[in-house]
């Protein structure tokens, strides 16, 4: 039986995944880095440093804080200050009703936890959200289950009678690493064959029925 629902946030809550890229664009421009901010894209979910330092081969942990701090200052802002990063559709909607559905609902997410509270408040999602737990709440971030469990943790809900929901690789990994059922949010549809989630969504809204059809039926996936 289902009892609750954990989410990523950016990518699958927030529509930020493009802003973020211009901005990390932005910071390597500042740095005088030439490497294409994209390759950060299907990275998105990591901890920050190690994307930072995968992609351009930089290994100055001092250079390395410096550009992060940068990315994150300028993407608190583009949230806060200048309203440049929006929900995707229905969320509220969707949220409203898995609560009205008897569902505890969790963010993990690897921004780190104080910011994200700001962000939740920003968007008007506080009253949704039973629990939250960002990056520096875990000594691992994903794909390592650790903020996932964390954030299971809060809600009381054991990894079988959870569903994740993120839209990167490292969101279904660390869902499944926990043992909970794992939802692929691919809004642009664009599949990714090494993503094996136990199920794939391209409409926040799809996963009300999803979750219906299964404790009707249910049926439990296997996250092995």
């Amino acid at each position: 039986m289902i009892r609750g629902v954990i989410f990523d946030f950016d990518g699958t809550l927030s529509d930020s995944i493009p802003v973020v890229i211009e901005l990390l664009d932005e910071v390597f421009a500042e740095f005088g880095i030439d490497v294409d901010a994209k390759k950060a894209e299907p990275l998105i979910g990591m901890d920050a440093w190690k994307i930072i330092e995968e992609i351009t081969g930089i290994h100055d942990r001092k250079r390395i804080d410096d550009i992060v701090q940068r990315w994150a200052k300028k993407y608190v802002d583009a949230v806060l200050v200048e309203n440049r990063i929006k929900l995707f559709d229905n969320v509220k909607n969707v949220l409203e009703k898995l609560r009205n559905m008897g569902l505890r609902i969790g963010i993990s997410t690897s921004i780190i936890s104080p910011i994200a509270n700001k962000f939740i408040e920003h968007y008007g999602l506080t009253n949704y959200i039973d629990a939250l737990s960002g990056a520096d709440e875990v000594e691992r971030g994903k794909p390592a289950p650790d903020i996932f469990i964390k954030t299971a943790d809060k809600l009381n809900l054991p990894p079988e009678n959870t569903i994740v929901v993120g839209d990167a690789e490292y969101d279904i990994l660390g869902g499944k690493a926990m043992g909970a059922i794992t939802v692929l949010f691919a809004p642009n549809s664009t599949k990714n064959n090494t993503i094996k989630p136990d199920f794939e969504i391209t409409n926040l809204d799809d996963l009300i029925d999803l979750i219906k059809n299964m404790q009707k039926s249910k049926i439990r996936i296997s996250s092995k």
